[in-house]
């Protein structure tokens, strides 16, 4: 068999060849016969070939009607994730996709109900920063105009006028206060290409900030203390920086009572650099301390909006902060005081 040449599927040894016939002699009363035998290929092999057919007919519908259900398996999720994917793109966030494959399209769709509720969260914090702006713009606009019509009469005293002329005065040196701010914050959301780093000294940028703030510090009678070791230097945007410890000294300042004390103190390792800013104040009730960081939050909305402040320093602080890839945390105690702790990073 071995010396027979093959051909795929099929065997030379069951050719219809002399070689596969087998001769045999057969003796009958005188005469001698020969007696040669050969394979009958068709009949050996024709129910194992029709066998082997309705295998691979089975085998290729078996095979059809898997991938017609794995494919449904498959794709009909993705489907699912498309029409959400259009309605997202609408405008609708109220979306739920089911969640609980192991596989690869599972965590798709996890991450895309991720995705939606952070782009939700996202959709309603800009409602709401446009709700307050207008409603920050709004206001002193409704002031000024009303008060310009008062001051626009000829019979009005002279003391009323310089009191409302004063009024005025607060309200456009509000907004203007509002627009910086707002803007600081657009050129702060470019990331880090808004700033211009650079390594300085941290005790002098401290003493810089306190010195602007001195005036306020001696009206109030508020002892300052600076713990910042002369060899501490960091990187960042000295302009940006100084906003936040001025923003921070400024708001110790404004809310402690007269008489007490604000301690700055910073020390540096190899991998941070850490300043913290505390003061003796009153502190700050903790249903009120998730949200100080937010846009145009105020604790005391009456008094804040007296004082001409617009609830974005806090929100402008944390922004710089995070932008030199820092953090910032507020601990507070009622009666006891209040500590910010800016932590930065060695580059």
């Amino acid at each position: 068999m071995a010396q027979f040449p093959n051909k795929p599927f099929i065997s030379g040894f069951f050719d219809n060849r002399l070689s596969n016939t087998v001769g045999v002699p057969v003796q009958s009363s005188a005469k001698r016969y020969a007696l040669f035998m050969r394979p009958d290929v068709l009949l050996q092999f024709g129910e194992l070939r029709t066998f082997f057919a309705l295998v691979g007919l089975l085998t290729i519908l078996i095979s059809i009607l898997f991938f017609l259900i794995s494919t449904r398996y498959i794709v009909k999720p993705i489907t699912r994730l498309t029409e959400a994917t259009k309605r997202l793109a609408q405008g609708h966030y109220n979306l739920r996709l089911a969640t609980g494959r192991r596989d690869e399209i599972g965590q798709l769709a996890e991450h895309f109900m991720t995705m939606t509720g952070e782009l939700e969260r996202v959709d309603q914090a800009r409602q709401q920063f446009v709700s307050n702006v207008s409603h920050e713009i709004q206001s002193p606009l409704a002031a000024i105009q009303g008060f310009a019509k008062v001051l626009a009469q000829h019979d009005l005293p002279k003391e009323e006028r310089e009191q409302y002329a004063a009024i005025v005065e607060a309200e456009s040196r509000h907004l203007s206060m509002l627009s910086k701010q707002l803007l600081l914050l657009s050129t702060l959301d470019q990331g880090e290409d808004a700033l211009n780093k650079k390594r300085f000294t941290l005790s002098s940028h401290v003493r810089q900030a306190a010195e602007m703030l001195q005036w306020q510090l001696e009206e109030k009678e508020l002892l300052l203390k600076l713990s910042v070791p002369d060899s501490i230097a960091i990187d960042g945007d000295e302009v940006l920086l100084m906003q936040v410890w001025t923003n921070l000294l400024g708001n110790a300042a404004n809310h402690i009572p007269p008489g007490r004390a604000i301690e700055v103190r910073a020390e540096q390792t190899q991998s941070f650099t850490r300043i913290v800013i505390a003061d003796t104040g009153e502190g700050i009730a903790a249903e009120h301390l998730p949200f100080l960081f937010d846009r145009f939050y105020r604790i005391d909305r009456a008094r804040e909006r007296a004082s001409g402040r617009t609830g974005l320093g806090l929100a402008i602080v944390k922004k710089i902060v995070q932008l030199h890839g820092g953090s910032i945390e507020v601990d507070s105690a009622l009666g006891v005081g209040t500590r910010f702790t800016v932590t930065l990073p060695q580059l």
